[in-house]
């Protein structure tokens, strides 16, 4: 039996590595699991498990739901989550008890593949005690829309109406068209005009097709800026747009299947993750205007037509959730460092940026917090792949997890917190 006292660990600037001891420790579970006697929905969390770094470990702080797609704090700091197949919000409030009754069932007539309810996105000014959710889904006509409603600040909603169609976007009878469609709300500053401060921006898909890259693409609908397919797009939910008018509402073109993305407050640039086919999974770096490759070319090819990638894997890790560490109850060197999970691998990745001040900085660093680079489909934490990752209000990163999809999966909420009991410094896991 291999115990924990007798693995030595190596940190040192430079080629970082972990020894794969140690990482056996943590596949089997020996010694590094500490599984805690608790209600599957309780503040004290119901394992830990530890990372990478000494001074950080993952809590598990609820279980058994239906899936959490995207889970987002509200202005009064409830958890609020959505699942994809049943189109079914539901909300843990502040002292973490899961509300009995869902929040509001949004109605969705296709929930298989990369289509059903997708995300949902928190408008960031309460009005009196209501807060407007909004929510991505396909409805009775097959094609994908946001709609929204209205919560009253004691977990009921009410007002459901529909906001926009994506007539570009359609699930329909072959398979191809159920992927690569709506797949990320977020609400963030306005980088196109003055007005208004904030904006709601939808990442879209190519519009659903496997297919590889190569010049002859170019036709692509992820390189048509006028359709609502391949890339970031943003409305004003108040005054939202006609149909025809998506080359107006676009930010960037040559997206595959852009699953999250996120916001860095310090330079107001959007960094997106990106899967991509059969290789190249990316994390891009947003620029206004921008065309970011596919599908003509995939990973860092320095060619001038298009914006490479900061981020590159070579292999399939499948990158879903993305965030900006604000700073908080982390280690304080945490701080402006984008972050991003992986469904593939189970995986949680640290990007150090040059200058984060500089919207087209450039990644000096990355890192695993969790997982191992010599072990493949590894999933350090009970065999769960990420979907989701938000930073909380208590200064710990949130996120959502489940070991697969379909009828009768079931999924988990999970927080990394700092560990009470380690200081020593820590550097990282090499990534390449």
């Amino acid at each position: 039996v291999l115990r924990k006292s007798k693995i030595i660990r190596r940190f040192a600037l430079g080629d970082v590595k972990l020894p794969i001891a140690q990482s056996l420790i943590h596949a089997v579970g020996i010694s590094l699991i500490v599984s805690i006697q608790a209600s599957v929905w309780s503040q004290t969390p119901i394992e830990i498990h530890p990372t990478n770094d000494p001074r950080l470990n993952v809590e598990v702080i609820a279980r058994g739901m239906s899936i959490p797609t995207t889970i987002e704090f509200s202005p009064d700091g409830r958890l609020f989550f959505l699942d994809r197949e049943t189109g079914i919000v539901r909300v843990f409030n502040r002292n973490w008890v899961l509300q009995t009754e869902p929040v509001i069932t949004v109605p969705i007539a296709y929930h298989r593949n990369e289509a059903g309810a997708m995300s949902l996105a928190i408008a960031p000014i309460s009005e009196g005690s209501e807060t407007r959710i909004y929510v991505s889904h396909v409805t009775a006509e097959d094609t994908w829309c946001i709609s929204r409603f209205v919560e009253d600040g004691t977990g009921r909603g009410d007002q459901l109406e529909k906001v926009m169609d994506f007539p570009d976007c359609v699930v329909g009878e072959l398979e191809s068209t159920r992927w690569h469609n709506i797949n990320s709300l977020h609400f963030g500053p306005n980088i196109v005009s003055d007005l208004p401060e904030q904006l709601l921006y939808i990442s879209f898909g190519d519009g659903g097709g496997i297919k590889p890259t190569g010049d002859l693409s170019i036709g692509d609908p992820a390189q048509d800026p006028a359709t609502w397919c391949g890339g970031l797009f943003w409305i004003d939910p108040e005054n939202p747009p006609k149909l025809g008018e998506g080359e107006t509402q676009n930010i960037c073109v040559g997206l595959r299947n852009s699953y999250d993305f996120c916001f860095h407050p310090k330079s107001q640039t959007i960094y997106m993750t990106e899967n991509g086919f059969n290789s190249y999974d990316e994390v891009n770096q947003i620029r206004v205007g921008g065309n970011h490759g596919w599908p003509v070319v995939v990973g860092k090819r320095e060619d001038p037509r298009f914006v490479d990638p900061v981020f590159e894997s070579v292999w399939v890790t499948a990158p879903t959730g993305i965030c900006v560490y604000p700073g908080g109850s982390l280690p304080d060197e945490y701080r402006n460092r984008v972050l991003f999970c992986e469904w593939g691998q189970g995986e949680i990745r640290v990007l150090d940026l040059e200058d984060p001040s500089d919207p087209k900085t450039k990644v000096t660093r990355n890192y695993y917090l969790l997982g191992h680079p010599d072990i493949f489909n590894f999933k350090p934490i009970n065999g769960w792949g990420f979907i989701d990752m938000t930073p909380g209000p208590d200064g710990a990163i949130y996120l959502s997890a489940a070991p697969g999809a379909g009828p009768g999966v079931t999924g988990a909420i999970l927080r990394i917190v700092r560990s009470p009991d380690v200081r020593e410094p820590f550097v990282g896991i090499r990534a390449y």
